[in-house]
């Protein structure tokens, strides 16, 4: 019996040594136009573009982008963070929120932030700049 599946499994791998891409895991609930958007928005390391992935396929040399990190309770974020897994902890993750954030939230952002980097050693961060030379 043939593998049906080999075929797939090679064109898969075409395309992806084709386009060489930086895989970027996306947590929250975007949708496909939104996590578009924001990637366009960002530099692309050496102009390679970026590949979304899940944190099971991730492998290394992957991203961290958190959509609207504000659009649930601030003790079910900090509940998400610790259970990442712990290589997490090397890479930035940059949040990316839809609408400036008022006072109220921008200093639960802030605490989050702190709380993150004090107790789960994750730096969070609103600086794309920042965000993409911590991988360089």
């Amino acid at each position: 019996m043939s593998d049906q599946a080999a075929g797939l499994r090679a064109w898969h791998q075409r395309q992806r040594s084709a386009t060489p891409a930086t895989p970027v895991v996306v947590l929250g609930d975007p949708t496909t136009d939104e996590i578009d958007r924001a990637l366009a928005t960002l530099p692309s390391p050496g102009g390679q573009g970026w590949r979304p992935v899940t944190i099971e396929a991730a492998g290394g040399g992957y991203r961290l982008l958190w959509f609207d990190a504000f659009s649930s309770d601030v003790a079910e974020i900090y509940r998400l963070l610790k259970r990442l897994p712990g290589e997490y902890s090397q890479s930035p993750v940059l949040l990316l929120v839809s609408a400036e954030p008022d006072a109220a939230t921008s200093q639960m952002l802030s605490n989050l932030m702190e709380t993150a980097h004090r107790f789960l050693g994750l730096t969070l961060t609103r600086d794309s700049a920042r965000w993409l030379a911590a991988h360089r």
